[in-house]
């Protein structure tokens, strides 16, 4: 069975995805304003980004979504199971949270803490 991809958009996590050599990218469509906030991290990859208007990320991802400028399509990184998790410490795990926002929330809290796993499901 097949992975479907994962879409990865606004600035942190799309930064964070071109820094990742374990990421397969088979897209990335920005802004001139992002491409241009993104310049190094993309330049570092290799990739070459299609330059949209905003209005194509707001019709790709729905009105809701924050954006920021970018959308990357990359291939989906394999997951560990439960039964792979370290046993010891604390364990936090995301459910169906859509807004990045609060996503991106939770590990700058979680750091503070200095949890040793976070994973979304």
């Amino acid at each position: 069975m097949n992975e479907p991809n994962d879409l990865i958009y606004c600035v942190h996590p799309v930064a964070e995805a071109l820094k990742n050599p374990k990421r397969k990218i088979y897209s990335l469509k920005a802004s001139k304003n992002a491409a241009d906030r993104l310049a190094e991290e993309i330049a570092a990859r290799g990739l070459t980004p299609e330059i949209v208007h905003p209005n194509v990320l707001d019709r790709a991802l729905g009105a809701d979504a924050v954006h920021q400028g970018l959308l990357m399509e990359a291939k989906a990184l394999s997951q560990p199971r439960l039964d792979q998790i370290e046993k010891s410490g604390i364990v936090v795990m995301l459910d169906q949270v859509t807004d990045p926002h609060n996503v991106g929330a939770i590990p700058v809290s979680y750091t503070h803490l200095t949890l040793p796993t976070i994973y979304s499901v």
